[in-house]
């Protein structure tokens, strides 16, 4: 049982290490800002990356959303999210009514294991969407073995002399440590990349 579980471990920090890289090399291109275009981009990285007939579903593409998670109410869904051969959830015929909704059906994406989240989030003026990313990110870790968040920085001020390193897309040391903190205790990673919003990466 023992060798199972670290052949399984094993298994996802190598699919994780290889949505991190498609991910950290990956094109996005900086005319598109909406969610669909980066969701598109971001699935054709991860597709690439892992080629061994993973699934990768995303969020909006007409089939099944990535399972979920939430708290007071609130739902969170991934932007896409990669799973093994045969652990994608599928749509449900019918689903339970909602009592509290007003007892409409709706299809609810089914519970998973196995699947590596992702979630993408733009800075344009300032870095405050990050923060809903990340709080976005640690409830999701609830769901997933692995959440991977991708920020791109596409802010035009320069580097500021008094701001510190974290200025304009560097990573301070505080930063740093809460990176660490999260990727050691919760299984999330966070990609951070500075992107010229009219050049190409």
């Amino acid at each position: 049982m023992a060798a199972r579980r670290a052949d399984d471990t094993a298994d996802i920090d190598e699919r994780v290490a290889a949505v991190v890289k498609a991910l950290e090399i990956g094109e996005f291109d900086p005319q598109h800002a909406g969610p669909v275009y980066l969701r598109e981009d971001a699935a054709r990285a991860v597709r690439e990356a892992l080629g061994d007939g993973s699934e990768v579903v995303v969020t909006g593409d007409g089939g099944a959303d990535p399972p979920g998670a939430g708290f007071l109410g609130m739902r969170v869904v991934p932007d896409l999210a990669a799973f093994r051969p045969g652990d994608a959830p599928r749509p449900t015929d019918q689903a339970p009514l909602d009592l509290f909704g007003g007892g409409a059906q709706r299809p609810r994406p089914l519970r998973t294991a196995g699947g590596v989240a992702v979630t993408l989030c733009v800075l344009r003026q300032d870095a405050r969407p990050a923060q809903a990313a990340i709080a976005d990110a640690v409830l999701l870790a609830t769901r997933y073995e692995a959440v991977v968040v991708v920020i791109l920085d596409r802010r035009l001020g320069g580097r500021d002399p008094f701001g510190g390193a974290g200025s304009a897309g560097g990573l301070s040391g505080s930063d740093r440590r809460l990176v660490d903190t999260l990727a050691r205790d919760h299984g999330i990673t966070i990609i951070v990349r500075r992107q010229d919003p009219f050049g190409f990466g």
